[in-house]
């Protein structure tokens, strides 16, 4: 028999018995199967519920994060991504040249030397913010020994803060750095390919014999197939993470910002929310590294479905950057995106810096730059005019420029907007969701094309397709998309949005917002560096219908119902505080001709207490009796004469009172009778004194201002209110010295003792300081004295006014105030800008104040000074009760007085309830100057 019919026949033979066995096995599993298909469409057919899909339909998708090892991510190709979280720095307002400054410090870290494909990628993700601020507020607000009446009020206005947020009229950001580094190692090709079939097939014939490999060789070939994961030994690997954690330590150390590194638990939980959008919690993860977590990873599936990507239950769509900012990327470019009110939603700006190989980037942009000259140059080997080879060629000269003996680098980036619809469960639902993620898209778009030069669009179905997947949380890699923008590093280095709003206050008592649109807190007596607030002098500056006065009384309020037994005196001129004051039930205090009730300038607590005065008391007895003696600024030894007068009156009276005895207080008598009776050492100075005595006999025994301080005016009170209109009735010298006792009573408030020896927070405010130059000038000195010992004696003062030059004569303090409130301003305002080192973009925004009469109204706030100073916009919310409480509209006044007029029965409080519910927002924003008395006739019965 020929041998190749042997050979032949024994080959078939073996076939046949291989095709024997694998059928003897095969067919049982089939009819298995064929049998456990039936059972399963009978049991569909009697059951609706198991047709349901317990996800949305789509293919489930792959994942190159294969696992955790250490505190990094272990990808398929064995390259590892560290994350971190990036601090937002709050300089929308400061100066330019922070900006820059952090800018340029960001492109020298791309410049440290990395592998090629290193990419680095930085995620901005915005969301609604739900009103943390609030939650902190009421946090850290006390409910005890408050104003209660204050309280009251101020829940309203918290109520309609979280029905703002509730709105999602504000946001939250969250800025975080990934580093992916590509790490290759000697034996990473070990287990592919041919080198894996030869190693798994010399296993099993050890193990099994040449007989049984054959048979087995479908299985050998199944194990050895390449499954895209790099596998590594235990040592190899720990050698490849030393390799990339040299990479991490060296970015870590030379970088300019705070990185603060995620632990293995925060890493797994932003990775893991990142791909299940829907996930209500993170699973736990182990502690054992090189567990395969694809499979959780991947749980949710993302279905292509044309302009967007339908993840889980949430339709995503992509908005990318084609053409960069031209001609420059300037540091505040992307403020565009992170200060714009509107872009409340939720979505992502990642930028990606992908690094090349130096010497292929150099010789592509010298093949590029040969590549335009040819276009330069016709047939016939003349130059010809072409403007776009003009400006390629010189923009590749540029860079080429850049790079040559430079620290610069070239890198790649990538921009783009990750941009989410709301969760849709249902058809209707994912209808209005589209509509809203269109939108939002077209906001995006409109945001980065108001950069100079800068062209965005959203992706086609094609493209979202292939990018999609890639710009989930942990999958940026170094392939290339199409979307790449090659550049110098210092260029595309203020692409990475790293600034936010200010962060706002510890324990705040009053809730404001910023015009960027973020929801922020102010304390006025928070000293620490969060706030800056050196100096509790607070300045409110604004052109006559700011609302100057509203958010004096805003800032009042707040304070009585958040802050234990705070105790505040306000100065008020025409009236402004009124309505607040009857309101919350303070007391508010006139003076008049007719009401001999008066203020005596010798008492204090420490003469009641049977202790000296101090210092600021004194000065200020010493300064009502210049006013009443009409004292000249260049008498020298007045002052000196005076003082120790005063001071030995105080000595003798201080003996006569203590605790337990009855109150006993010198007047201005005993002033006079000891400038008569003292001997101050010379004859010139003896006639001097009684010269000044002479001129202050007139007053002795007047009613106002010679007799012990009335009763009424010794009463504790948490809000006192002084109005100095009614002093108009009064004879000017008697004015003068009234008006400065009262601001003195004001002052003395500060440094009150609490029964535990702790020193209570005070609040002095002066409203319309302007009038109070103009009428009182004595005033501003007591306000000058007082405000000097504040900080230390844990009290505030406000001054209200028109404009920085009104207060001149104090401006040793008002150049360092802690706290400007600056609304909009009339004319030129030099020395303001000056004295607060403004930016011009801090200029610009009070240039650029709108305020919209019964919806808001704008400032620019500035807190401190030098380095740590604080500068932000921000915008006064009222809800409908706080704006007819505050108001100073001459029509709403009106339209308050005229609903207690037709209902005598409604208290004030009344009134502005019934006024919140039928005009929320006032009367100048519908474009009314009265009310509608028809409906107040409907409703009268209500209250």
């Amino acid at each position: 028999m020929e041998p190749g019919m042997i050979f032949g026949g024994l080959g078939a033979a073996f076939v046949t018995g291989l095709g024997l066995r694998f059928g003897s096995r095969l067919i049982p599993i089939g009819i298995d199967a064929r049998r456990h298909l039936k059972d399963y469409r009978e049991r569909s057919s009697d059951s609706s519920k198991s047709r349901r899909s317990v996800n949305p339909r789509g293919s489930k998708r792959d994942s190159s994060i294969v696992g955790i090892y250490k505190d990094v991510l272990r990808h398929t190709d064995g390259s590892y991504t560290r994350f971190y979280t990036v601090p937002l720095e709050e300089t929308m307002l400061a100066n330019d040249r922070v900006s820059e400054r952090r800018c340029d410090d960001l492109a020298r870290i791309f410049c440290i030397e990395k592998p090629a494909g290193t990419v680095m990628q930085f995620r901005y993700a915005i969301a609604p913010d739900p009103g943390r601020v609030i939650a902190e507020h009421l946090r850290t607000r006390s409910f005890g020994r408050t104003y209660l009446a204050a309280s009251r009020l101020h829940d309203l206005g918290v109520d309609f803060y979280k029905a703002l947020a509730d709105a999602e009229r504000f946001r939250r950001e969250q800025a975080i750095l990934s580093i992916r580094v590509p790490i290759k190692h000697a034996l990473d090709g070990a287990g592919k390919g041919i080198s894996a079939l030869i190693g798994t097939m010399k296993d099993q014939v050890q193990a099994q014999g040449i007989g049984r490999s054959i048979i087995d060789l479908p299985s050998i070939l199944s194990q050895s197939r390449d499954d895209g994961i790099v596998r590594r030994l235990l040592a190899d690997e720990e050698e490849c993470y030393q390799e990339a954690e040299r990479i991490f330590r060296v970015t870590e150390m030379q970088c300019p910002l705070a990185l603060q590194q995620l632990s293995r638990k925060q890493l797994w939980d932003v990775v893991y929310r990142g791909h299940n959008l829907e996930a209500p919690s993170v699973p736990r993860l182990t502690a054992i590294d090189g567990v395969d977590l694809r499979a959780y990873l991947c749980g949710e599936t993302i279905e292509d479905r044309g302009w967007y990507a339908m993840h889980g239950s949430y339709p995503v769509s992509l908005v990318s950057l084609f053409v960069p900012p031209d001609p420059n990327t300037f540091a505040d470019s992307l403020r565009a995106l992170t200060a714009h009110p509107g872009l409340t939603f939720r979505h992502t700006v990642v930028t990606d810096f992908i690094y090349l190989d130096k010497s292929a980037a150099k010789k592509q942009l010298r093949t590029r730059s040969r590549q335009v000259e040819r276009t330069m140059v016709d047939s016939s080997g003349r130059p010809r005019k072409d403007h776009e080879a003009n400006a390629s060629l010189r923009d590749l000269d540029r860079v080429q420029e850049h790079i040559a003996g430079s620290g610069e680098t070239l890198v790649q980036t990538r921009f783009y907007v990750l941009v989410y619809g709301e969760r849709a469960r249902t058809r209707i639902e994912l209808k209005d969701s589209l509509k809203l993620l269109n939108d939002r898209c077209e906001q995006i778009i409109t945001a980065i094309q108001s950069i100079d030069g800068a062209q965005a669009a959203r992706e086609e179905s094609s493209a979202l397709h292939c990018l999609y997947p890639n710009t989930i949380v942990g999958e940026a890699d170094s392939k290339p998309t199409g979307r790449e923008i090659m550049e110098v590093t210092k260029s595309l280095s203020a692409l990475v949005p790293l600034e936010t709003a200010w962060s706002g206050s510890a324990r705040p008592h009053t809730l404001l917002s910023t015009v960027s649109g973020r929801l922020t807190g102010l304390n006025l007596w928070d000293k620490s560096a969060q706030s800056n607030i050196k100096s509790p002098l607070v300045l409110i500056l604004g052109e006559p219908g700011s609302g100057k006065t509203t958010t004096t009384a805003r800032l009042i309020n707040d304070a009585l119902g958040t802050i234990p037994d705070l105790q505040v005196s306000a100065i008020d001129i025409g009236g402004s505080l009124a309505p607040h004051a009857e309101v919350v039930g303070a007391r508010y205090l006139r003076l008049h001709p007719d009401d001999q009730r008066t203020i005596n300038i010798w008492d204090s607590p420490e003469l009641e207490c049977g202790e000296m005065p101090g210092e600021e008391q004194i000065a200020l007895i010493v300064l009502d009796a210049l006013i009443l003696a009409h004292v000249k600024d260049d008498d020298e030894n007045a002052s000196d004469l005076l003082t120790k007068a005063v001071t030995q009156v105080l000595k003798n009276w201080v003996p006569r009172n203590g605790l337990g005895k009855p109150k006993k207080e010198p007047t201005h008598k005993h002033l006079v009778d000891m400038l008569h009776s003292y001997d101050f050492g010379t004859s010139d100075l003896n006639d001097h004194a009684a010269r000044l005595a002479l001129r202050l006999e007139k007053y002795v025994g007047n009613t106002w201002l010679d007799r012990p301080t009335h009763p009424d005016f010794c009463v504790s009170s948490p809000y006192d209110v002084y109005e100095l209109d009614s002093l108009d009735a009064f004879q000017p010298e008697v004015r003068r010295s009234l008006a400065n006792r009262i601001a003195a009573r004001v002052i003395l408030t500060i440094g009150r003792l609490g029964p535990d020896g702790t020193r209570a927070p005070t609040l002095q405010a002066f409203i319309e300081a302007w009038k109070l130059k103009q009428q009182y000038p004595d005033i501003m000195r007591v306000v000058q004295k007082g405000a000097r010992t504040n900080r230390k004696e844990n009290g505030v003062t406000i001054i209200e006014t028109h404009g920085y030059e009104d207060l001149s004569d104090i401006h040793d303090i008002t150049k360092t105030a802690g706290v400007k409130i600056i609304g909009k301003q009339s004319g030129s305002f030099n020395s303001l800008i000056s004295d607060s080192d403004l930016s011009d973009r801090a200029v610009a925004a009070i240039n650029a104040i709108n305020n919209v009469d019964g919806i808001h109204a704008q400032y620019v706030l500035v807190l401190g000074s030098g380095q740590g100073q604080q500068v932000e916009m921000i915008q006064l919310d009222l809800s409908p009760t706080e704006l007819w409480t505050f108001t100073t509209n001459p029509d709403e006044r009106n339209a308050r007085a005229r609903v207690q007029a037709r209902c005598p029965n409604w208290s004030l409080t009344d009134a502005i309830a019934w006024l919140a519910k039928v005009y929320p927002r006032g009367l100048a924003t519908e474009g009314r100057i009265e009310i509608d008395e028809s409906l107040l006739t409907e409703d009268r019965r209500i209250l």
